[in-house]
């Protein structure tokens, strides 16, 4: 099993590489590939309401369960996004940087994290996006949170930017990597090259 986390303010493309990533994934090393959407989108679905700084430890909370479940299944699990954003968003709304914390514990979990970052043109969601104002704030507060520690200084981070090809291209070549860096899919003689 592999877990893949994305990071990344609203609209830098991680739902996108998401999808993608998993449609290469499953091509190049022929194996189940989970993605694990958004649990804070459920949640504004669901209450039809943004959430409030007591929500935030939940759907953090959801967002983890929902990797372990498919994580039980093996293959490969993206969380879209990471658990970090819930506690960066939290940080971010509500001025509370509380949930970073666990989300450094939870970034542990992670084999891979990429980075999506804040290149691409900002686009509208009502309901969902705020501005390319607040996809600044948050990209500052990644750097932020991940800039003191060591905790990702081991080779598990990876910055993703240019254009959906070139995001695509670089999320697989780390996918690999790491696939063959655990021994993934030691039985494949070859791995299928994109």
């Amino acid at each position: 099993m592999i877990r893949i986390g994305l990071m990344g303010g609203e609209c830098t493309g991680k739902s996108t590489l998401a999808a993608d990533l998993a449609d290469e994934l499953r091509r190049v090393l022929g194996c189940t590939v989970h993605v694990v959407p958004e649990a804070l989108r459920a949640f504004v679905a669901s209450h039809g309401r943004p959430p409030l700084a007591e929500d935030q430890p939940g759907i953090m909370g959801d967002q983890r369960t929902a990797e372990d479940r498919l994580a039980q299944s093996g293959g490969v699990v993206i969380g879209d996004p990471a658990t970090m954003m819930t506690a960066v968003y939290s940080a971010l709304y509500f001025d509370d940087p509380g949930l970073l914390v666990q989300a450094a514990a939870d970034a542990g979990r992670y084999d891979l994290l990429l980075w999506c970052r804040p290149d691409l043109p900002w686009r509208a969601e009502p309901g969902q996006r705020d501005g390319p104002d607040y996809r600044e704030r948050a990209d500052d507060l990644i750097a932020r949170a991940i800039q003191p520690g060591e905790w990702l200084s081991n080779g598990r981070l990876h910055e993703i930017a240019g254009s959906r090809r070139e995001r695509v291209a670089q999320a697989v070549t780390h996918a690999i990597a790491v696939s063959q860096d655990l021994g993934a899919w030691r039985d494949q003689a070859t791995v299928r090259r994109t």
